[in-house]
């Protein structure tokens, strides 16, 4: 951990992933805790009565600021892009180019901090038993909010604005393709260890060829085939 990846004023959470088979109740995403205590960032996806929901816990301004269920449900075998923020005056979850309903509005302070090790898909206590089952892409974090429009450049586009850009914390992009760490291309040196069980993949990505015009999609959701 280290004091970049523990933004007071606004934080913003993006990452793509491929989820296989849910385990038996927490699915993280992010986990920035310490010893089980929340005081900064955790999402993470939470199956109950055989549906899974995202949930957002943080603490604001000294208090407690927590999504503990989504009306929108986690699709399993497909690659999802979820984005989450705490803009300095509200909370919210963004999936695949739409808001999801559930927010929390009115609100000011700043964001908690936590000394423990930011964990990705995993726990933060390192337990195997939350770990996210399947596939992860591209984790980035910023230092400030984003809204619906600076979501959707970011999942159809792969454009990112900037203000997002200029406030970018750490960006795993994932190139190296082997080894046991991950580097952080922005400029931040938040370097990541690989955990056990965790594996380089190249046959299972959200998308080939990106950059190239035969790999972008069009803001109406639609593939642009050339």
């Amino acid at each position: 951990n280290s004091a970049s990846l523990n933004p007071t004023a606004a934080v913003t959470l993006e990452i793509w992933f491929y989820i296989t088979s849910f385990s038996s109740v927490n699915n993280l995403l992010f986990d920035n805790s310490l010893a089980g205590t929340t005081f900064s960032y955790y999402v993470d996806i939470i199956t109950e009565n055989g549906t899974a929901s995202f949930r957002w816990f943080s603490v604001i301004g000294g208090t407690g600021r927590n999504i503990t269920s989504t009306t929108t449900k986690c699709p399993v075998r497909s690659w999802n892009q979820f984005m989450a923020t705490y803009d300095g005056t509200q909370i919210l979850l963004f999936l695949n180019g739409s808001q999801l309903a559930n927010s929390i509005t009115g609100i000011s302070g700043a964001l908690g901090t936590n000394t423990g090790q930011l964990r990705i898909g995993r726990s933060a206590t390192g337990a195997v038993s939350a770990s996210l089952n399947g596939f992860i892409y591209r984790p980035k974090i910023y230092s400030v909010g984003c809204n619906l429009a600076e979501h959707q450049d970011r999942y159809y586009r792969d454009i990112t604005s900037a203000s997002l850009q200029a406030a970018t914390v750490l960006d795993l992009a994932m190139t190296e393709g082997s080894g046991s760490t991950i580097a952080d291309i922005s400029g931040n040196n938040n370097t990541a260890t690989l955990g056990t069980s965790t594996t380089w993949n190249s046959a299972n990505t959200p998308f080939k060829a990106r950059s190239a015009s035969s790999g972008r999609q069009a803001t109406s959701g639609r593939l642009l085939v050339t």
